[in-house]
């Protein structure tokens, strides 16, 4: 494979997912953020009028399908499979968390669950890389109403700028939330933004700092995150 138009060819063979991770590689790279990610294929009546989906179809889609997606006023949104130190990222930050949290009111969550809930009038589905929700408030189903208390998303080049922007003026917009932290995969560069202090960004960019999780109650070793994949 040496000319362009092979390289091209090869590419669009590619899965949406593998397209996605091959972009995520590209960016970091050549120090690019993109968001690669398009909205779904509008599925049944709305793929002929190309209507925005409800949030019943959206959950409809979600049931039948493999793949996770996110949803945002009507659109929806593939998520790409992780990279692994993305995966590693997350695993450790979750780790900390639920080890600290198991004697507590509080579940920590990952990307497989679903965070519901409404920004300025519209429905929106996240799925944070990693969350708390502590609290016993539970549905008349049984099932605990999630009140995230913290969202930590680990950026990728190609979702970062939507990380870093649409979703923090949306997880604003959820009262119970009081810290919201951004996570690069590398360099050591960690972000947290509290409620208590107006949403003004603190950063971590050492690896002898230490991320204070005030809403949990947890002290964090930068160096901890990292874990596997710094020196």
């Amino acid at each position: 494979m040496n000319t362009m138009s092979e390289i091209e060819q090869a590419v669009r063979y590619l899965v949406r997912n593998q397209q996605q991770l091959l972009f995520d590689w590209l960016a970091g790279e050549l120090g690019l953020e993109m968001r690669v990610a398009e909205p779904t294929a509008n599925y049944g009546a709305a793929a002929e009028t190309r209507e925005l989906l409800s949030l019943e179809e959206y959950l409809e889609i979600e049931e039948k399908g493999s793949v996770l997606h996110e949803y945002v006023a009507g659109e929806i949104f593939a998520m790409a499979d992780p990279s692994q130190p993305h995966e590693i990222t997350a695993m450790n930050l979750a780790a900390s968390l639920h080890a600290h949290l198991q004697d507590r009111p509080c579940r920590v969550y990952k990307a497989q669950r679903r965070l519901q809930f409404k920004c300025f009038g519209d429905d929106f589905v996240y799925r944070p890389d990693v969350w708390v929700a502590c609290g016993e408030t539970r549905n008349t189903e049984g099932d605990y109403v999630d009140e995230p208390c913290l969202v930590i998303e680990v950026l990728s080049p190609s979702t970062a700028r939507i990380d870093k922007r649409e979703k923090m003026i949306s997880y604003r917009e959820i009262p119970s939330i009081e810290e919201y932290v951004l996570v690069a995969q590398k360099p050591a560069h960690v972000v947290i933004h509290r409620r208590t202090e107006q949403w003004k960004s603190q950063i971590l960019d050492s690896l002898e700092d230490v991320l204070e999780l005030r809403c949990i109650g947890l002290a964090i070793p930068v160096r901890r995150i990292y874990k596997g994949l710094l020196p």
